[in-house]
């Protein structure tokens, strides 16, 4: 094989290797789809969680009680994107979003390999980053056929990129805002 065809031949494969990490995730569940007792056990690392470091006692307990669960996965896992966390909230059961969350800390170093965003860009369309992608400091959102994508990243007050892409759909976007605001009492309609 001659030089240029060996360079070719690996241009060819690494392409190919960069274009499957950004292929669509398959969660194996859908919006709207009951949670199954294998994607609970999902490689043994689905957990119910009780407490979310980031939302309030007394939002816990409300969510709680309001049948809204949240089940945890390693992003690398499911998708191939490192430093991520998946994110599902159920709502009685049925998958009401999915939130993919870059894992920063005070590196910021998910944020900083762009991953999230090309992987937006990839699956959901091209958005305007301005001149430096690096320096994006806003959301972008996509719907179609009642869905609903949103694409953000934001720096917050301690330097720290909070980036994620949150999936659902029109139904249980109101929902999901209203309950987790504590504006609305969910009631389970199998009860």
């Amino acid at each position: 094989m001659t030089k240029i065809n060996k360079i070719s031949l690996t241009l060819i494969a690494s392409m190919l290797l960069a274009s499957t990490a950004m292929a669509k995730c398959d969660f194996g569940i859908k919006i709207g789809e009951k949670i199954l007792e294998d994607f609970k056990g999902y490689s043994g690392t689905a957990n119910k969680i009780d407490k979310q470091d980031n939302i309030p006692e007394e939002e816990n307990i409300y969510a709680e009680n309001n049948g809204i669960q949240f089940l945890y996965f390693d992003g690398n896992e499911i998708c191939g994107l490192q430093d991520t966390e998946i994110e599902f909230t159920f709502l009685y059961d049925e998958l009401a979003s999915i939130r993919i969350i870059a894992m920063n800390d005070e590196k910021n170093i998910p944020t900083k390999k762009l991953t999230l965003m090309k992987y937006a860009k990839a699956n959901y369309g091209k958005f305007d980053t301005g001149f430096d992608p690096q320096t994006f400091n806003n959301f972008y959102h996509w719907r179609k056929n009642n869905s609903l994508v949103i694409y953000s990243r934001i720096i917050n007050r301690d330097n720290i990129w909070d980036e994620d892409i949150y999936i659902t759909n029109e139904k249980y976007e109101e929902f999901l805002n209203l309950a987790l605001s504590g504006e609305i009492e969910i009631k389970n309609n199998e009860q």
